[in-house]
């Protein structure tokens, strides 16, 4: 039986995915590790057609080291990049809101295009990633 790995933090995936592309063709190329991203999401299509955990988990794997490799190349870090997406999506997305609109009747298919609909593309500036200068 083989041992589950320690989980690692966005932060430490990025800095290791930065130490295994050191010195590869793919260390400062942003356009090569998206087209390699590209392929990992075709290949998460094919897994979760096919229903195959093992392989979903495989290719999400691919998709986040590449995403944080892409963030090293633009010089941000993917943790927070992350945190400042959910934050928005839970502004954008409210649990309570989305829990009153079941209770009220509303089709939860309905309920993302709705939200969306409602939301102030202007309020997305409030979660922008926090470059500086």
């Amino acid at each position: 039986m083989n041992e589950q790995p320690r989980a690692f933090t966005f932060d430490e995936a990025q800095q290791t995915q930065q130490e295994i592309c050191h010195g590869l063709s793919i260390e400062n190329n942003p356009l090569e590790a998206f087209r390699r991203l590209q392929e990992e999401v075709a290949e998460l299509g094919i897994a979760i057609e096919t229903n195959d955990p093992t392989s979903i988990a495989n290719e999400l794997g691919d998709i986040v080291t590449l995403a944080a490799t892409i963030a090293t190349q633009f010089n941000f870090m993917l943790g927070i990049a992350v945190a400042q997406k959910i934050q928005r999506n839970l502004a954008k997305y409210p649990p309570e809101v989305r829990d009153q609109m079941l209770a009220d009747g509303i089709p939860s298919d309905q309920i993302f295009p709705l939200l969306k609909s409602q939301w102030d593309p202007d309020r997305d500036k409030e979660f922008e990633y926090p470059f500086e200068g």
